[in-house]
């Protein structure tokens, strides 16, 4: 996937069927865990703040970055676990512009 920079990308983790109920998402980057605001948080915060903020994660575990930037360009894997166990998906970004 390529994004140009300065923009906003979202990435949805997809998850099979016995993972839809219950389950936790992780995002990470580069093998490193992404730190990350939820949907629910941004709701508090001031515009002024939320320029500043550059991940955040959807109640449906869609992880966004705003104003992307060179740095954001890499490979991002979500894992999504439950009881059931877990499963993982993987996507490449690469930044344009």
């Amino acid at each position: 996937m390529t994004v140009q920079l300065g923009g906003t990308v979202s990435l949805t983790c997809t998850v099979g069927r016995s993972f839809r109920s219950q389950t936790r998402i992780d995002w990470f980057k580069d093998g490193m865990p992404l730190v990350y605001n939820t949907s629910e948080a941004l709701k508090s915060v001031s515009n002024e703040t939320l320029e500043q903020i550059r991940h955040s994660l959807s109640e449906d575990g869609t992880l966004h970055v705003h104003n992307v930037q060179a740095t954001d360009a890499g490979q991002y894997t979500c894992i999504a676990s439950n009881q059931a166990g877990f499963t993982s998906a993987m996507a490449y970004l690469n930044i344009a512009g």
